[in-house]
């Protein structure tokens, strides 16, 4: 199997699983054929609302849970607003989650969160039950310590 095919029955398997125990977020999200899948931050898509998403990510060797910024170059400032308003709450973020994020930046663009879930990855597939856990695990973690810093970063709009 290729890893087109991979990513596709990997994808599949963590949205129903995801699915089975959630609702909200990645409900409607559709598989895909890459290493990343994302969801809007907000439960309610409201005018205004954009550029904040949650993503799960897998790659050869690890899976990750992210949160990123993400309106593009153009809306340079609302970005940097952003990732700044997150950057000074950073030590109460990571005390919730309860483990150092990485937090890579190119604020012209995009800025995130990023926790590694799992040692293992696509390569892996032996152990994608797990890795799946791991990733829902790990999502429902982020989602919950970054709630009401999303609802905060709505109003940071303008």
């Amino acid at each position: 199997m290729g890893a087109r095919e991979n990513y596709s029955e990997f994808w599949n398997k963590l949205l129903k699983e995801w699915n089975r125990r959630e609702t909200g977020y990645f409900a409607r999200s559709n598989q895909c054929h890459s290493e990343w899948l994302s969801a809007t931050a907000f439960k309610s898509q409201q005018l205004g609302q954009t550029g904040l998403k949650y993503g799960f990510i897998i790659r050869k060797h690890c899976a990750k849970v992210q949160f990123y910024i993400c309106d593009g170059k153009d809306f340079k400032d609302r970005n940097q607003r952003r990732y700044r308003y997150l950057r000074s709450n950073r030590g109460k973020i990571e005390q919730q989650f309860l483990e150092k994020l990485q937090w890579p930046t190119k604020v012209d663009k995009t800025a995130s969160i990023t926790a590694q879930v799992s040692q293992y990855g696509l390569d892996d597939s032996q152990n994608w039950n797990k890795i799946r856990d791991d990733m829902i695990k790990g999502m429902n973690k982020l989602i919950r310590t970054l709630e009401p810093y999303v609802e905060v970063m709505s109003l940071l709009n303008e």
